[in-house]
């Protein structure tokens, strides 16, 4: 039998709970590092469960507006406070897929709105949409035509 390799990623990912904290998918940039998340603003955070009647749209929109006006320590970016804010936004599904996501895998406020982005709100549900606004478009434009909505006459 070989030997336990403590290298191997999947077996490292067994003893993670051991090292105290979780290892995160954020890097830790030095201007992350002084930002405090303070109460009152996570009182007043909103979330995202990631349920299907959930707008991963609307909940980005809400969260950079809130992150915008928080001070932040000289040196550190806007980028930088959400970042550090986003996983006290995660809950339920949301954060469990967060959990997931490789170690060290975002970067920058870009890369979390790609991926974020992708899983919950990917193409195929853009392009569903998409086509079923068109359907009611065109449906819309034969009623007005059949009944001569369009007309002038009054």
């Amino acid at each position: 039998m070989a030997a336990l390799n403590e290298e191997d990623p999947e077996i490292g990912s067994l003893n993670a709970h051991l090292n105290g904290e979780p290892s995160s998918a954020i890097v830790i940039s030095t201007g992350q590092a002084g930002i405090e998340v303070k109460n009152n603003v996570l009182a007043v955070m909103p979330h995202f469960y990631g349920r299907r009647i959930d707008n991963p749209y609307e909940f980005l929109h809400e969260f950079c507006k809130l992150c915008g006006i928080q001070r932040r320590p000289a040196g550190s970016t806007e980028e930088d406070y959400r970042l550090r804010a986003l996983p006290f936004a995660l809950k339920g599904e949301a954060d469990t897929w967060f959990m997931r996501l490789p170690p060290n895998s975002i970067r920058t406020w870009s890369d979390f709105r790609s991926v974020f982005l992708d899983y919950f709100f990917p193409a195929t549900r853009t392009n569903a949409l998409k086509k079923e606004i068109q359907g009611r478009h065109r449906r819309m434009m034969r009623h007005s035509v059949s009944t001569g909505a369009d007309s002038k006459e009054c």
